[in-house]
């Protein structure tokens, strides 16, 4: 027998006991006639019956063998969690530093190139560190900003409350707690616009310079290439796509830190 049949066969006898129950209650306690007795024994068989069904199906409940029908909880699916966008951005540039350390490793035996690329991985060691922080700081900010409102909404709010202080008389305590509290909403609305700045900030930063590292390692991966097949055994290899790549993630994590230094100030 299958385990759903199981299932259906514990809860008939259970709706047939409760249902004979009910019904010899009504007969030998009540007093009631036979067949009055049978017809409501019948109707509780029913009702009982269909509830454990519903339940089971709803809950995901079923009768576990050797329990002798009684309705256990099976053991639940752990649940996944999908990454972030900015934890996935992250993890491209983790690897992209991964592709530049190794990168590394290969032209170690080379002069030029082999500090070219060691100096390009360990840029790309740093900015992923960073980029670590970056990450973090828009997890703290979603954290923060969750389950209220946004600063449109409270934009709003303040003007509410603005009109309606301006509606009613000057000098008043119901007008003066209005404005009271239209500055109130008005200094969280503040708030919250600096948060959403840092963190679209954060995250547009996050995005371009993990595409330049990637730039950056497929660079070095070509400069590979080219100096195993002797592509530039007479010139020297140009290193300049590779060195624009690095340099702009410099200056994007430079700008980023000035910019959150001076929101977290105003702040």
């Amino acid at each position: 027998m299958s385990r759903d049949s199981g299932s259906t066969f514990g809860g008939f006898v259970l709706a047939v006991l409760i249902g004979a129950g009910a019904g010899a209650l009504l007969y030998y306690v009540l007093d009631e006639e036979a067949r009055t007795a049978a017809e409501y024994g019948a109707g509780v068989f029913g009702i009982v019956l269909l509830t454990y069904l519903i339940t089971s199906r709803l809950t995901g409940t079923r009768p576990a063998p050797g329990t002798g029908g009684r309705i256990t909880e099976l053991p639940r699916r752990p649940e996944t969690f999908a990454l972030t966008e900015t934890e996935q951005w992250l993890g491209r540039a983790r690897n992209a530093a991964q592709r530049l350390q190794a990168h590394r490793e290969s032209a170690a035996a080379d002069g030029t190139l082999g500090a070219a690329l060691a100096d390009a991985a360990s840029h790309a060691r740093t900015a992923s560190e960073q980029l670590t922080r970056r990450v973090a700081a828009v997890t703290v900010i979603d954290a923060a900003t969750s389950g209220g409102e946004d600063s449109r909404e409270l934009r709003g709010e303040q003007m509410r409350l603005e009109r309606e202080a301006a509606a009613l008389p000057e000098g008043g305590a119901v007008r003066r707690a209005k404005e009271a509290s239209a500055r109130a909403v008005g200094e969280r609305a503040a708030s919250r616009e600096r948060m959403e700045e840092l963190r679209t900030v954060l995250v547009a930063t996050v995005e371009t310079l993990t595409l330049r590292l990637e730039a950056a390692a497929e660079h070095g991966g070509m400069l590979l290439s080219l100096r195993a097949a002797d592509d530039a055994a007479a010139t020297a290899l140009d290193l300049t796509p590779l060195t624009t790549e690095l340099e702009a993630v410099q200056a994007g994590l430079e700008e980023l830190e000035a910019l959150t230094q001076r929101l977290l100030t105003d702040s």
